[in-house]
């Protein structure tokens, strides 16, 4: 009987651990492969608002590091799921060599945001410029999560990555071998001929 009811308990813990983290921050790149000199799209997005009961964002405060040998970040834009009724909203961004951080709160009230946010949308996306070959992890830092009265939101993040390939090797055209090696024989044959005068 003992054993029935700790089964139970832990099935329940088990079970509302997995609840509680059914909201997922994920970063992830638009092009997982570009080529060095290239532009590549960082977006991070939450998924999940509604689970395990309907909940909606109000701020976050997160992190994304980078390799600054293959990533150099260009741009930010926030996305509009803080901000649904175009009031606006309060953003911050603080760039180090290998880390951004990334700061937003809604100045829309808890009912609208109820009323009218999704379950997921985006947060944010980055521009960076690819400037060295090589694999690059986007680790996510989720510093906090909150809806509109103050209450934390428990999630999850999930990191990306971005590999950088190297530019494509320059393969001449088959004709362009053939183009030189008939115009060398050409000047040969006008050398003989002048030669042989």
């Amino acid at each position: 009987m003992k054993f029935t009811f700790l089964r139970i308990v832990l099935l329940a813990c088990l079970l509302s651990a997995q609840a509680a983290s059914a909201t997922v921050v994920q970063a992830s790149a638009v092009n997982q492969q570009p080529v060095l000199g290239a532009s590549v799209l960082v977006t991070i997005s939450i998924a999940g608002l509604d689970s395990p009961s309907p909940q909606s964002l109000a701020a976050f405060d997160l992190d994304l590091s980078f390799d600054p040998t293959i990533l150099a970040l260009t741009g930010v834009s926030y996305g509009t799921g803080l901000d649904v009724l175009g009031l606006g909203s309060l953003q911050f961004t603080t760039e180090s060599t290998h880390l951004v951080n990334l700061l937003e709160i809604s100045l829309d009230d808890a009912a609208t945001l109820s009323a009218l946010q999704g379950e997921s949308f985006q947060l944010v996306a980055l521009t960076f410029s690819t400037i060295g070959v090589g694999t690059s992890d986007l680790a996510l830092t989720l510093n906090a999560l909150g809806d509109a009265n103050g209450a934390s939101i428990a999630a999850q993040g999930i990191d990306g990555s971005v590999q950088v390939i190297g530019p494509p090797l320059a393969v001449p055209e088959p004709g362009t071998p053939v183009m030189l090696l008939a115009g060398l024989a050409v000047l040969a044959a006008f050398n003989r001929r002048r030669r042989g005068r």
